[in-house]
């Protein structure tokens, strides 16, 4: 299922023409089943995590992410097992690999 597609620990290794990591720096999203997520930007030995929910647009074309009453949508263009491609509001695109 979708659902279980996306759940688990996901590394973003590419934010529009960034890759990650670079210089030290990585980017990580976690979706748990029960609908929690975790947002973690990580710098050398520097780490810092959001905490929030998801869930799925009612078609489940997008995922809506919840931060601190905060919501984005990002359409989801690729899920499979080992990928996950997303697009912001801001049409920016999000690559991530499962960890």
């Amino acid at each position: 299922t979708k659902k279980a597609r996306l759940t688990g620990e996901w590394e973003v290794v590419r934010i529009g023409n960034e890759t990650f990591p670079q210089d030290g720096y990585s980017v990580e999203m976690e979706f748990e089943k029960e609908g929690d997520f975790r947002y973690t930007y990580s710098y050398d030995s520097y780490s810092y995590s959001y905490n929030g929910t998801w869930e799925f647009s009612n078609d489940k074309e997008e995922v809506d992410i919840i931060i601190d009453n905060n919501v984005e949508t990002f359409e989801i263009l690729r899920l499979k097992n080992d990928e996950l491609w997303l697009e912001a509001s801001d049409n920016t695109e999000w690559r991530l690999e499962a960890k």
